[in-house]
């Protein structure tokens, strides 16, 4: 991971940057994992696309990206990361 996608993961992660308002708002984190899982591969991939998937539903999607492109690792990857963070907050 280069040094401004990290930038970029931390000023997500952080809230900061853009305002108050946008501590509430997570399009932009939602955008940057998507990118990460668009153009990562295998665990990576599938890990940004898992976490997404747990903010918002729609990046679900991926899942059958993965599976189409037959990209196992990511989709092994996705289903996990989705499984855990739906799950943790029933724990």
């Amino acid at each position: 991971m280069d040094s401004g996608m990290r930038g970029g993961l931390y000023m997500g992660l952080r809230g900061r940057g853009v305002g108050e308002p946008w501590r509430r708002q997570v399009g932009a984190l939602l955008a940057l994992l998507i990118a990460m899982a668009l153009t990562g591969a295998g665990h990576g991939a599938g890990n940004a696309a898992g976490a997404s998937a747990c903010l918002k539903y729609f990046p679900g999607v991926l899942g059958v990206v993965f599976a189409l492109e037959r990209n196992w690792r990511a989709l092994a990857a996705f289903t996990a990361a989705a499984l855990t963070g739906l799950l943790i907050p029933w724990s």
